[in-house]
């Protein structure tokens, strides 16, 4: 499984603490680590590092190399520029296809604390055997704990089976992106028909670029056209020019029931 860590938004929520010229992930905001650092070394707690791949600005490859001076060259995918996190995840999908054809993927978002290392690394791992095996994607949920105050939950069938380390395998229902109110947010509490999703995703690449092809198919003619030209300089003006694209829009809420797997 290879792992892909996107970093190439500018956090504007945080602004100006974030902004353009340093985002939010590249900063110490809550340890001496930049949060993007602090990420990759919780994941190198269950998976080697020639698995974990930086995905950022091409602006920032540079700086990431600095933070990350174990990894290989080819282990940095410079995005040419800033068109929201779906664009950013399927051009490092297809960057990573060209090099490892058959391999499922990991994503992951830089900047997020995670308060047990251990239990977060070993759910990677069993939704990675289960992806190997279902061939489907699997997404890991967050228990609601309290009234919803941000987007993105996910609502789950019946369960299918106990794994270890005390998680559960349900079923896949779909994915609700906008923040639930009122009496829909007390359902997301009392029900236990709904989980918090933090974006953990494991899954094979062929289904993230057959929902773009689907569903976003101006983004991805671009990036296939950059793919096509070897990911050159000179192919970046179709990143440019296409629109911008959310991956939830484009990916999660996409996603029907028997696609998907939840933890």
């Amino acid at each position: 499984m290879k792992i892909v860590i996107l970093a190439a938004g500018v956090g504007r929520r945080l602004w100006p603490v974030s902004n353009s010229n340093m985002p939010k992930q590249f900063q110490p905001l809550i340890s001496e680590k930049p949060l993007i650092r602090m990420k990759f070394d919780y994941l190198l707690k269950g998976f080697s590092a020639k698995n974990i791949f930086i995905s950022t600005d091409v602006k920032f490859v540079l700086h990431a190399k600095k933070i990350f001076p174990e990894l290989p060259e080819e282990n940095f995918i410079g995005i040419p520029g800033e068109k929201d996190n779906g664009p950013t995840a399927l051009f490092s999908i297809l960057k990573i296809k060209e090099m490892f054809p058959n391999e499922i993927v990991a994503l992951q978002w830089s900047d997020h604390y995670i308060g047990n290392p251990t239990a977060f690394v070993n759910v990677l791992k069993q939704a990675r055997d289960i992806v190997k095996k279902e061939e489907k994607v699997v997404m890991v949920g967050l228990p609601v704990k309290n009234i919803p105050t941000t987007k993105g939950h996910i609502n789950i069938g019946s369960k299918i089976l106990d794994l270890p380390n005390g998680n559960t395998l349900y079923e896949f229902v779909k994915h609700i992106e906008e923040l639930p109110t009122g009496d829909t947010a007390k359902l997301y509490l009392e029900s236990g028909s709904y989980l918090k999703n933090p974006g953990f995703i494991v899954t094979p690449m062929d289904i993230i670029i057959d929902k773009f092809k689907a569903n976003a198919p101006d983004i991805y003619n671009a990036i296939n056209q950059i793919k096509e030209a070897g990911f050159s300089k000179e192919s970046f003006h179709y990143f440019e020019e296409m629109p911008r694209g959310n991956f939830s829009k484009v990916f999660t809420e996409k996603l029907n029931p028997n696609e998907a797997l939840i933890i």
